[in-house]
């Protein structure tokens, strides 16, 4: 399996989002109130995970084909839960929607959610304008995206940091938390971002 999406139960995703929804992923995980979402556009899941403690039933239609998984422990999330069950079918990456924008105090768990997230697989989390995604000590390249925004945020102090093809490069410097490259861009066809310590959240804005 290659690519799973889970759909959350924040901003809900648009229009173009939901046309990727349908075309381009293997296995699609609603994570708990995600799944009124999803009946809503005729997206079926493949499975329904979570608490459950989004609605005092559960929904009218949702399709016999999708598993339905009731985790009723309190001390994770339903993303949490969610994320634990597409890592264990083996995928090369997971996207997630709907994971921003509703309560703040969800949006800003997803982001410590990501902040522990062991890159492996990759992640990727979407909100309406970008992705954020997780790097780890190596080397990230980036082709045919002149012109894109980035933004990096150091979860952990980087060593060695170098940023080549942007607008604003680094030369194999030590940036101490908490640093913040907000809207750098990508200057060349050809871009990396490499550092050999620490931990990177970068946010990719849509082009």
């Amino acid at each position: 399996m290659k690519k799973i999406v889970i759909i959350a139960n924040g901003e809900p995703p648009t229009p173009d989002q939901l046309k990727t929804i349908k075309t381009q992923y293997d296995y699609i995980i609603a994570a708990d109130g995600g799944i009124c979402w999803c009946l809503d556009n005729d997206v079926t899941p493949d499975c329904l995970i979570g608490d459950m403690d989004s609605f005092d039933s559960l929904p009218v239609g949702i399709s016999q084909s999708t598993k339905l998984l009731r985790i009723p422990d309190q001390n994770t999330t339903d993303m949490q839960k969610a994320l634990a069950y597409a890592a264990s079918l083996n995928p090369e990456v997971i996207e997630v929607f709907a994971s921003f924008g509703k309560r703040t105090d969800h949006s800003l768990g997803n982001v410590f959610i990501l902040n522990n997230y062991s890159a492996r697989p990759k992640l990727i989390m979407h909100d309406h304008f970008g992705t954020f995604s997780i790097l780890m000590p190596g080397i990230e390249k980036f082709s045919n995206k002149k012109g894109q925004t980035i933004s990096l945020f150091a979860l952990s102090e980087l060593l060695d940091i170098q940023l080549d093809g942007f607008e604003f490069p680094v030369n194999r410097e030590k940036l101490a938390t908490p640093f913040l490259g907000v809207s750098n861009m990508i200057a060349k066809d050809s871009a990396s971002i490499s550092f050999e310590k620490g931990k990177l959240l970068v946010y990719e804005l849509n082009q």
